[in-house]
């Protein structure tokens, strides 16, 4: 069923490769570490049921990719947590890279006929009529960039907003809370989360890292330490002692600038639709124009011309959708609960790669 269901979605043109959403089977909630439950995911992938059907609830979804081929990056663990349109995985690129090289190439070809036909019309009017759509374009990339960059460095900052650690026991909100330090680079949100165990360090304690990081570490109480590849750091105080749970929440929303900083990312998601929105009006309003200042050149000559460059843009648009197919993103806010694959592995088109549950949205 599952090779019926890839050759139901795939396209003979390939103009529907995007990431695959397989319906999702009833989840298997864990809360081991996320090292410990990848493991038991990829053992437990093989007793799976043949068919992958939906959950009735809609809450829990199993994704995969429409394509096959080698896992370049996995940028999701097992407690992630992700919103829609967030990159799951990667695969190699392989050939798709160089169709689209292909495809650009016969698009500028395509526009640079489609330039020289109405150089043919009127010279002078042609020429600023084109100008304008050439500046217009130009600013509507520029617009595309500097937007996507704001919205980034602001949620950046959301992730980034006064980073505590606070106890999992309300029994220990008597305990002196450990400091953290450092900027968070992992660009997801969820929690880490630190239990202190005794050990022979020098400070008789260890801590054991799960959810956004994994692995253990020495406990210090002089100098910081890492929070696995988090960017962050922990420095716990004289006192502190083994059997204790600690969770620092990304984003914290605890803090009191949370409230700022999640309106300053919405607003600079707000302004960029906004932005964009207009920066491509004003080139569809160039073209527009050009067109009836193209008006004068030979009708059949524009046509055929604005076939070809058509022509072009399709192909470009079935290279890009290939090459995107090469990436899984997220098609729902969720928690990843489950992850099936690993970098370097080789990976076919009905394989699932992910188990997402979805973000409840009952207070």
């Amino acid at each position: 069923m599952k090779r019926s269901l890839a050759s139901f979605f795939n396209s003979p043109a390939l103009v529907a490769l995007v990431s695959l959403v397989i319906a999702g089977c009833v989840a298997y909630a864990t809360r081991d570490d996320g090292a410990e439950a990848n493991a038991r995911a990829y053992a437990a992938l093989a007793s799976r049921a043949e068919n992958v059907v939906a959950d009735p609830t809609g809450a829990h979804l199993t994704v995969g990719f429409t394509g096959s081929g080698r896992v370049e990056s996995v940028k999701a663990i097992v407690g992630a947590t992700v919103r829609t349109g967030d990159v799951l995985a990667t695969l190699d690129p392989g050939s798709t890279a160089g169709a689209l090289t292909q495809a650009n190439a016969a698009y500028v070809a395509a526009r640079a006929n489609y330039d020289k036909v109405l150089n043919g019309a009127t010279g002078p009017a042609i020429d600023a009529a084109k100008a304008t759509v050439h500046s217009a374009e130009v600013a509507l990339a520029e617009t595309k960039r500097t937007e996507s960059l704001l919205v980034s460095q602001a949620y950046t900052a959301l992730l980034n907003v006064t980073p505590e650690a606070y106890p999992k026991d309300i029994q220990d909100l008597d305990q002196v809370a450990p400091t953290i330090s450092g900027s968070y680079t992992k660009g997801v949100e969820g929690d880490i989360v630190v239990t202190t165990f005794a050990s022979g360090a020098e400070s008789g304690l260890s801590m054991r890292l799960s959810g956004l990081a994994s692995g253990t570490a020495v406990v210090s109480f002089v100098t910081p330490q890492p929070l696995g590849d988090t960017g962050l750091s922990i420095l716990f105080p004289e006192g502190a002692r083994a059997g204790k749970t600690w969770v620092i929440s990304v984003p914290n929303a605890k803090a009191s600038a949370y409230t700022t900083k999640l309106a300053a990312y919405e607003a600079a998601k707000q302004t960029e639709r906004e932005t964009v929105a207009s920066a491509e009006a004003a080139l569809a309003e160039a073209e527009s124009n050009l067109a009836v200042v193209a008006a004068k050149a030979r009708p059949e000559d524009v046509a055929a011309a604005q076939a070809a460059v058509d022509n072009a843009r399709g192909a470009l648009l079935i290279a890009e959708s290939a090459a995107d197919s090469r990436v899984l993103k997220a098609p729902i806010d969720g928690t990843v609960s489950a992850v099936y694959v690993q970098e370097g592995e080789t990976i076919s088109a009905d394989a699932p790669a992910f188990e997402l549950t979805r973000t409840t949205t009952e207070q």
